[in-house]
């Protein structure tokens, strides 16, 4: 209420507000809301929560939901971000509870301006303290209401609020400040230094990567997703013991391969029918009259129809002298990993491979002159 007051003069704001029916006093706190909005013509957009009962932590399917509301808030009046309320002792409460879990952070702390599911976040308060608020609230008699949840010591940030927080002396929680800013400074330059080592390289030699001293940092930055320590230290013990391997972390594949370690994006898998003999292109392949002699093959009305999909692991082709796994035919040429997933492949209408550009085609569609040539691109 405190940080609605302030900048309702100040830019054209929207409210959106979401009744959980958690407690007995929510109705309270939309009416709060709602006449404060009423009273300064402010639009106030309202949703109602309701717990699907499926498993999951409530706290983490509440924050879901609200985020959501407020991307479809953002699109559909044109809005550019969410201004939050959090406060100083909020920064405190947070950095603690990162303490108290051990775990890794990108940042210690609250970040001033963040993106959460898609939406831009701002925290304008972060130099306030609970009181500097509280005391504003009262002094231009803006209404407000308590959660009573806060109170109690069922949740993990509340005992620290409690126990440690609401105990502090300004100069603690000052001296506390300027830790967590040395702490980010510090994170900062390691992370600058990780990224100007890597220089946007999707390749990076193996021994380069296990000779830097910050592995756990550099492997984040160079997949672009932030793992756990964990995760980190079992890809590192992979990269370092096995000759070569592929794995695929969320939307993204690493791979080591031929000393390199490589990182790249997992594409669709995709398949053309084709009923007749025709030319065209796609990002992967393009089909033509002309081309070379491991680019041809001879189809007969019998193929039809034909199917141009990118290769399947266990894939091979019948040649003259025997048949031949394409995975072979990658390892002898050193074909990359990347470039496997999309490779083109052609099969008849028995589902038989008879094309595959750089091997050429089956011994049944060999001819001294082709009909139809596919290209890799």
């Amino acid at each position: 209420m405190a940080l609605l007051d302030m900048v309702k003069d100040e830019y054209d704001v929207h409210v959106a507000h979401i009744n959980y029916h958690k407690r007995r006093t929510a109705n309270r706190d939309e009416r709060i809301v709602r006449d404060y909005c009423h009273k300064h013509d402010i639009p106030f957009h309202k949703k109602d929560y309701k717990d699907d009962k499926s498993s999951g932590n409530f706290q983490d399917k509440a924050r879901v939901f609200r985020y959501l509301f407020f991307a479809e808030c953002i699109r559909e009046y044109g809005l550019e971000c969410v201004l939050v309320a959090h406060h100083r002792d909020d920064l405190i409460e947070t950095y603690l509870l990162q303490k108290k879990r051990k775990g890794d952070v990108s940042y210690y702390g609250l970040k001033r301006n963040v993106v959460i599911k898609d939406v831009r976040v701002s925290r304008p308060l972060l130099k306030y303290t609970k009181k500097d608020l509280l005391d504003y609230c009262h002094k231009n008699g803006i209404g407000y209401g308590i959660d009573e949840s806060n109170l109690s010591d069922l949740y993990t940030r509340n005992r620290i609020r409690h126990e440690l927080v609401e105990k502090m002396s300004d100069d603690d929680k000052r001296i506390l400040i300027r830790e967590i800013n040395e702490k980010n400074r510090v994170q900062k330059e390691a992370i600058r230094k990780a990224k100007a080592y890597l220089q946007k390289r999707k390749k990076m030699p193996v021994r380069e990567f296990l000779d830097y001293d910050d592995k756990v940092r550099l492997l984040r930055i160079f997949l672009d997703i932030n793992i756990s320590s964990k995760e980190a230290e079992e890809l590192i013990r992979q990269i370092r013991e096995a000759d070569s391997f592929e794995t695929l972390i969320k939307d993204k594949y690493l791979v080591k391969e031929y000393s390199y370690l490589e990182v790249f994006p997992k594409e669709e898998d995709y398949v053309y029918r084709l009923d007749d003999i025709r030319c065209f292109k796609d990002r992967h392949f393009r089909l033509a009259r002309k081309g070379g002699r491991k680019e041809g093959v001879y189809v007969t009305e019998e193929d039809l129809p034909l199917t141009v999909r990118n290769y399947r692991e266990g894939d091979a082709i019948s040649m003259r002298y025997g048949t031949k796994k394409i995975r072979r035919f990658f390892i002898d040429s050193k074909i990359s990993s990347r470039e496997r997933k999309t490779w083109p492949v052609m099969c008849n209408s028995e589902g038989n491979v008879i094309l595959v550009p750089g091997i050429g085609c089956d011994r049944h569609h060999y001819r001294e002159k082709y009909n139809l040539y596919m290209l890799k691109l």
